[in-house]
């Protein structure tokens, strides 16, 4: 896989509501934000990251800290709209022939994943239109690889109809599962679309990180 053609996408355009507004692309783990985790991961495998977002300032003093060139912040267009105005955004901006889309709140995403899913994906056969994991019998749109041609107009037409469900999309989609049995013959833990969505979850990802060692 070229890195070239995967544009690595950020999804941190939440309203925190469940974090008491705390953003959870700053929650920390082992001493780093869960973004910064992510931006590692993403650029084993991407050629560019976009990170979008209604609030821009939290990440422009990050994206300077480690920005190599081909990290870019993206405001989302329709605030409050849901995860797939925030694709819908980076549709318009990726200059990849695919994206690796991840929510900010994920501290475990996985390169080797996102790879092993763009074999699935490929490109030159265009047999499929996205390619996401189900993992222990759960659909994980949001941490998936799609092909941006097949997305642009049926995403566009969505929110015009004012459909905002990423679920909605995969019904519009020729669609790849993976399961955790995939992953594991590849060497995968199937713990990379974990999601921290409140405070009770937080303490648990802690709790169990610190038992670890």
């Amino acid at each position: 896989m070229r890195k070239k053609w995967l544009t690595g996408v950020i999804l941190a355009g939440g309203q925190n509501r469940r974090m008491g507004g705390q953003p959870k692309a700053m929650l920390k783990l082992q001493g780093r934000s869960f973004v910064e985790r992510q931006l590692d991961e993403l650029g084993k495998v991407c050629g560019e990251i976009l990170i979008i977002a209604n609030d821009t300032a939290p990440f422009e003093k990050l994206v300077q800290e480690v920005d190599s060139g081909s990290i870019r912040i993206v405001p989302d267009q329709h605030p409050g709209m849901g995860p797939l105005a925030g694709m819908q955004a980076a549709i318009q901006s990726a200059q990849g022939e695919a994206m690796w889309v991840v929510a900010c709140d994920m501290p475990h995403v996985s390169g080797a994943a996102a790879s092993a899913m763009m074999e699935e994906l490929d490109l030159a056969e265009q047999h499929w239109d996205a390619v996401v994991p189900v993992l222990h019998g759960k659909i994980q749109p949001l941490h998936a690889v799609y092909r941006i041609r097949s997305c642009r107009e049926i995403v566009d037409d969505m929110l015009e109809t004012a459909q905002y469900k990423v679920m909605e999309l995969l019904q519009r989609l020729h669609y790849r599962e993976t399961d955790e049995h995939f992953f594991a013959r590849k060497g995968i833990a199937a713990d990379f679309a974990l999601n921290i969505n409140e405070p009770a979850q937080y303490e648990q990802l802690l709790r169990l990180r610190t038992d670890t060692y």
